[in-house]
C-alpha cells in the first residue's frame, strides 16, 4: 500500500478566510471544481486522496490576482514525488495589505488501498494573526489564535475514464471566526476522447451549490476550458510542451474566473 505524506504550509489573509481558497488554474477555469480530478499537480488541494492515484513526479507554481481587490495576491509552489513513497509539498501564500492574516499548516496523509481506490486526510493548524498585531504584539486584544481542523477525502475510479470523489472539509469548527461551516463535496470527473468534464456538488449548513467545467483538446498540446459556478462563468487554456530539456512535460495554464470579481490565474507544471 502506498502512504502519501503531504505538508501544506499555507499563509492567508481575510479574503481567503471569508471565501474558499482555490489553488490551481485548471480547477478555477472549470467552474471552481476538481474534487474528483487526479491529473493536475494541485489536485491534492481539492482532495487529499487524489495523490494516491497519481504516481507522476512533478513540480509547479501557481499565481492568482484579483482586479476587484488590487492588493490581493495568491501564490503557491508545489512538488510531488513517488520515492521512497508518494509524497508532496505545497506552499501557499495569500495576502491582502493591512488586513487580518492567517497561517494554515496542513499535514495530508493519503493511502492507496486498492489500485483504483484511495483515502486521504488533511490535518490543519490554523494560526490567526489580527491586523495590527505585528505593530502592537503586547496588545491583548490583538492576541493571535491557534486552532485545529481536518478534512477527509475519498477517491476511486469507477471506470478507466470516470472518477468519483468525496470530500468533507473543515470537520472541526472549534472557533467562531466568521462562522465557517463544514463543507461536503461530491464530485465526478470524466474523460471521453478529446472532451473531459468536472462536476462538483457541495453543501454546508447554510449553502448549496453545483459547479461544472468542461475541457476540450484542440490539438495534442492545446486545451481549452470553460466552467460555471453560481452563474459566474470562467474560462482558461493550457499549452503543453512535451520532452522539453530534461522534463517529460512542461505545462502552462491560464484561467479567468468571475466568481469573486475578475480573477486571473497562472499555473506552471513540470512532469519528470
Amino acid at each position: 500500500m502506498k502512504i502519501i505524506l503531504i505538508l501544506i504550509i499555507f499563509k492567508d489573509c481575510l479574503f481567503g478566510f471569508l471565501n474558499d481558497v482555490n489553488v490551481g488554474a485548471k480547477q478555477q477555469s472549470m467552474g471552481i471544481s476538481g474534487v474528483a480530478d487526479i491529473e493536475d499537480l494541485f489536485s491534492a488541494w481539492w482532495n487529499p486522496s487524489s495523490i494516491g492515484l497519481n504516481d507522476k513526479i512533478s513540480v509547479g507554481a501557481f499565481l492568482n490576482f484579483n482586479e476587484t481587490i488590487p492588493d490581493y495576491l495568491l501564490s503557491s509552489f508545489a512538488i510531488k514525488m513517488n520515492k521512497p513513497i508518494n509524497w508532496g509539498l505545497l506552499v501557499v501564500n495569500e495576502s491582502v495589505n493591512e488586513v487580518i492574516s492567517q497561517n494554515r499548516y496542513i499535514l495530508t496523509i493519503g493511502k492507496n488501498i486498492l489500485s483504483k481506490f484511495a483515502l486521504g486526510i488533511n490535518i490543519k493548524i490554523l494560526h490567526l494573526i489580527p491586523a495590527g498585531y505585528q505593530e502592537n504584539p503586547s496588545d491583548s486584544s490583538l492576541k493571535s489564535i491557534i486552532k485545529f481542523q481536518y478534512d477527509l477525502g475519498i477517491l476511486f475510479k469507477i471506470f478507466s475514464n470516470i472518477n468519483f470523489g468525496f470530500l468533507m472539509r473543515d470537520l472541526i469548527r472549534n472557533y467562531d471566526l466568521n462562522k465557517i461551516n463544514t463543507k461536503y463535496v461530491v464530485g465526478i470527473y470524466g474523460s471521453f476522447n478529446i472532451i473531459s468534464f468536472n462536476t462538483d456538488l457541495y453543501w454546508t449548513e447554510n449553502n448549496f451549490n453545483i459547479s461544472f467545467g468542461i475541457q476540450k483538446d484542440i490539438t495534442k498540446n492545446i486545451i481549452l476550458r470553460a466552467g460555471l459556478n453560481r452563474m459566474n462563468p470562467s474560462w482558461g487554456c493550457e499549452i503543453k510542451f512535451p520532452d522539453m530539456f530534461f522534463a517529460k512535460l512542461l505545462s502552462f495554464q491560464y484561467s479567468n474566473s468571475q466568481l469573486l470579481g475578475s480573477n486571473h490565474s497562472l499555473s506552471l507544471q513540470i512532469n519528470f
